[in-house]
This record gives structure tokens, sequence and C-alpha cells, in this order.
């Protein structure tokens, strides 16, 4: 299947970063399969949103019902009647809302944000590589897929950003792994020493660190 396949890629890039990201692809290539390999986590994520929002517009419809019953009397049928009607849309209203909010939010984190902050920090990568510090030999190709190529946890566990606390614990996790990538994956593809390319990966994040709190500061 042709999802499953890109899933796989990603899933074998994320183990074995030393050898499966040796393969160029031409940058607009590269972020389709980022797309393509992202679908099905994207799909399990957007379910499981779903079913929380269901769980949570429950919650809410409780804790409603519970203050109406205290504010109106028992005993007044009409106030009662009312009181649920008021309780069921108000949890439906609350739920429908907080599962628009995360599929939109989870939609854009990995399919907008991800992929312009690849392209951002690829584009920077390669200026300095090739064209400040003479480092890169190849192209922008080959850049832009070793940063799709650092990106390959996070398309295989996007499903974890719907699942509360989890996703506190893993995500800083994936984001360090997709370093880690990211210093085999710059060493394959633009013929550089690994050794190289963590240093390469460190001083323009400290670059990109003070560059953000000077322009913060103004």
């Amino acid at each position: 299947m042709l999802f499953l396949d890109d899933l796989k890629w990603a899933w074998g890039v994320m183990l074995h970063p030393a050898d499966k990201t040796t393969e160029t692809m031409d940058s607009i290539g590269a972020f389709i399969k980022y797309y393509k390999a992202s679908l099905i986590p994207v799909l399990l994520a957007v379910i499981a949103e779903i079913l929380l929002g269901g769980v949570l517009a429950a919650t809410i419809a409780a804790m409603l019902h519970s203050i109406i019953a205290i504010i109106f009397s028992p005993v007044n049928s009409i106030n009662s009647y009312y009181g649920g009607l008021l309780t069921y849309a108000a949890g439906e209203f609350v739920g429908t809302l907080a599962v628009a909010l995360l599929v939109v939010g989870t939609l854009f984190f990995v399919w907008i944000a991800v992929p312009v902050n690849l392209f951002f920090w690829s584009l920077v990568y390669f200026i300095i590589g090739r064209w400040v510090l003479k480092l890169f030999k190849n192209e922008y190709d080959n850049t832009a897929t070793a940063f799709v190529c650092s990106a390959a946890p996070l398309a295989v566990f996007a499903w974890v950003i719907a699942i509360p606390l989890l996703n506190l614990v893993l995500v800083p996790i994936l984001v360090g792994w997709q370093l880690v990538i990211l210093v085999y994956a710059l060493a394959n593809q633009e013929a550089i020493s690994k050794k190289m390319a963590t240093i390469l990966i460190f001083v323009t994040g400290l670059v990109g660190w003070i560059v953000g709190l000077f322009l913060g500061g103004i």
C-alpha cells in the first residue's frame, strides 16, 4: 500500500539513520514523502481527538447537570426539563468545539508548521554550509532530504499529539532523536563527517537562539 510504504520508510529512517538516510530525493519529492508518511499517524490522531472530545463533552455535561440540579429545584419539572436541555446542548457544543480545535491544531502543526520549519532551517543550513563555511559538497536537494529524514520520528508518532500526558513525555524524546537523525542525514547527504555535522547543528542552533533573543528584545 502506498502510504504504508512511506510510513515504513519513516520507521526505517528512525531506527536505522546511518543506513536509511543515504538516498537523495529532490526537495519537493522529499516534502511530499513527509506528508505521505505522516498521513496514517495523523488520521489516528484525529480519531483519538474525536473520541477524547466525546469523553470531554460527557464530562462537561455531567458537571453542568450537577450545577443545574443545585440551581433548580428537583420538584420543579419545567426547570428540570430545560435544565436537562441546557446541559445536553452545552456539553455537545463544548465537546464539538474542543474536537474542532484539537483537530485543526494537529493538522496545522504536522502539515503546516513542521514543513515550514523544515524548509526554513534546511535553507539556512544550506546557505551556511555551502556558501559561508564551504562545508557542503552537494545541492539544496541533499540538505532538504536530510531535514525531511530528521522529521521521521514526528511522522511516525504524530498520533502521540492527541494523547494527554503521553505527548508531554514522548515529544521531547522525539525532538532529541530528530537531532540524532539530522547528524547522520547531513553527514550522508552533504559528504561531511558526523563530528562536523554535530558541530554545525550546535553552532547554527546557538546562533539562531542568540538572534531570537536579540529580536525578542527589540
